[in-house]
């Protein structure tokens, strides 16, 4: 493993090129005219510019996308939260309920950008989940405020009996879409502890799986298996922090609208 390291590092390869480089001049091309010297030492720069600059191109970009991921994955679990909330009042209310989604997105081009392959078959059921949820989210809300609106419209003595039938019904689609909600925020977090693995892992101008650096197989499952346990508590604490904010604001608004 420590070899494959070894073999893995630029800082093998840079002096061995260097080296030929030198060797090649010294036996070959010094032996030319200095016009095509000069000429093939241009060639050179210009190429190696070229590459370099690629190089630290793909890096930056896939660095960054690990990045921008991590913020996204934390945003989503919040969002969720938020989400979770305003299902949870509907379901406590027998009244009619305004509920506002928050969309919870990941940007696909993040995705497109990683360089670890098996990250991206990670995220993308993800993605793909996420925008289930948001669509079942909507439509659900959609389909209950228009039935409601068209029952309001017509003239019946059973309006009040049909307006309770569609919030049983409501109500249960919300519970059915709580529970992808949870499974959605499992898999986030199983998401954000893999790449918080690779922000970490991943120092290295190359793009390409196998010119990646090597990472010890049994360190990530230690990895995984720890960390996700600092996620879910800094997640809770969040969750806590946020249910605070709210009992606050709550107790605010009693105090300027007390209850006769």
């Amino acid at each position: 493993m420590k070899l494959r390291k070894i073999l893995n590092s630029r800082f093998l390869y840079l002096p061995l090129l260097l080296l030929s480089l030198v060797w090649g001049y010294s036996h070959y091309i010094n032996k030319a005219s200095d016009t095509f010297k000069g000429a093939f030492l241009g060639f050179l720069v210009g190429l190696f510019t070229f590459i370099f600059s690629k190089y630290f191109e793909a890096q930056a970009r896939r660095y960054t996308s690990l990045v921008y991921l991590e913020h996204e994955l934390n945003a989503c679990s919040n969002d969720l939260g938020d989400n979770a909330y305003q299902i949870d009042l509907a379901l406590k209310a027998d009244a009619l309920t305004l509920i506002r989604p928050i969309e919870i997105k990941i940007t696909e081009e993040y995705i497109k950008d990683l360089g670890r392959i098996e990250l991206k078959n990670a995220i993308f059921p993800l993605f793909i989940d996420i925008r289930k949820f948001n669509s079942s989210l909507k439509h659900a809300i959609d389909v209950f405020d228009r039935n409601v609106l068209t029952v309001k419209q017509l003239e019946s003595v059973k309006q009040e009996e049909i307006v309770k039938a569609l919030i049983t019904q409501f109500h249960q689609d919300l519970r059915g879409i709580t529970e992808f909600g949870q499974k959605i925020n499992e898999d986030i977090i199983g998401c954000l502890v893999k790449v918080r693995f690779f922000l970490r892992n991943d120092q290295t101008l190359l793009s390409k799986d196998w010119l990646l650096p090597y990472y010890d197989k049994k360190e990530f499952q230690k990895w995984l298996i720890d960390d996700r346990k600092k996620v879910e508590a800094e997640m809770a604490n969040s969750t806590k922090q946020d249910e605070e904010k709210r009992m606050r604001v709550k107790e605010k608004l009693n105090l300027k609208h007390p209850t006769q």
